[in-house]
């Protein structure tokens, strides 16, 4: 069925191309609808299956059992991350993505926010923990380092002022500085330190011009100390720690000692869990529909 869904995908993208006056972008999106509402559907999935079918595994198992399983999971994720890790660090520094032959490391600009690596650790760790269950089935926490924009306003300041704070390093209360305004100079003016400002037009070439124009005297530049802030409005779901809240409450369940109360929860799990599979498998039986439609649009 899906195969057949492919090839029928490809023979409506090319009898697409051959409609003429040819579709629009608004209709193509109306084409590929039926596409769109299987892609949604599986993401709907996704999570309550997960859920269930853990905790419904999990649970069903003796204290023992549990114990074991447990013991192998966590050795192994934490091998194949720290693998992953390894492995991403290796082929980063090598390959050095984001920067191309003709550019410098001061051209390329983290969208990010400059994270290191520990940041994204801590991140991975913190998401095992989510503050709320429910937030964390769409969002999740993410660490980002905002760098402070200060404006330093030397307009009321002479030019032989100026020369003075480049060569003593020190500061007039007329020009709102507080660090770093003497070391300015073409070598360290760039858009990833300081920002790019509309009046500088170009870059300082030389101390001398900075200080005898009208563009050095505004000058906004981004601070060097950076804020750490988190927030759980990320788009993604938050997969790893549902994945541990669903763990820690199935291996809860089997150390329940009334074996009436395990036993009704483990069935409701277990109901659960069926329930989510078939709706699954009604979802695989449309996807030769959706897939058509989505390669459609896609060879369009």
């Amino acid at each position: 069925m899906t195969i057949t869904g492919v090839i029928l995908g490809i023979c409506l993208g090319f009898g697409l191309k051959a409609v003429e006056p040819p579709f629009d972008k608004v209709d193509m999106e109306y084409i590929k609808f039926p596409g769109t509402m299987l892609l949604q559907a599986l993401k709907m999935c996704v999570l309550p299956l997960i859920v269930f079918s853990i905790i419904s595994g999990i649970a069903s198992l003796d204290s023992k059992t549990t114990g074991k399983m447990g013991g192998i999971a966590v050795a192994y994720y934490g091998t194949t991350t720290l693998l992953a890790v390894i492995e991403g660090i290796i082929l980063c520094a090598a390959i050095r993505p984001g920067v191309t032959g003709g550019s410098s490391d001061d051209d390329v600009v983290s969208s990010t926010g400059d994270l290191a690596t520990v940041d994204t650790l801590l991140d991975l760790i913190r998401n095992l923990l989510p503050t709320n269950i429910v937030m964390a089935t769409f969002s999740q926490t993410s660490t980002y380092r905002k760098r402070e924009i200060t404006t330093y306003d030397c307009s009321a300041l002479s030019t032989g002022l100026l020369e003075s704070v480049f060569e003593a390093g020190t500061y007039s209360d007329n020009c709102q500085a507080e660090t770093n305004l003497f070391s300015l100079t073409k070598d360290n003016v760039n858009d990833q330190n300081y920002g790019y400002n509309s009046t500088l037009c170009s870059y300082v070439q030389t101390q001398e011009d900075f200080l005898n124009t009208k563009m050095a005297y505004e000058c906004e530049w981004k601070g060097i100390s950076s804020n750490y802030s988190h927030t759980g409005g990320g788009p993604r779901e938050n997969v790893l720690g549902v994945l541990f809240f669903s763990i820690s409450l199935s291996l809860a369940i089997t150390r329940i000692p009334d074996q009436r109360t395990k036993g009704i929860l483990v069935a409701f799990f277990n109901a659960m869990n069926d329930a989510i599979l078939r709706v699954v498998f009604v979802i695989i039986w449309y996807a030769p529909i959706g897939i058509i439609f989505l390669i459609g649009k896609l060879l369009f």
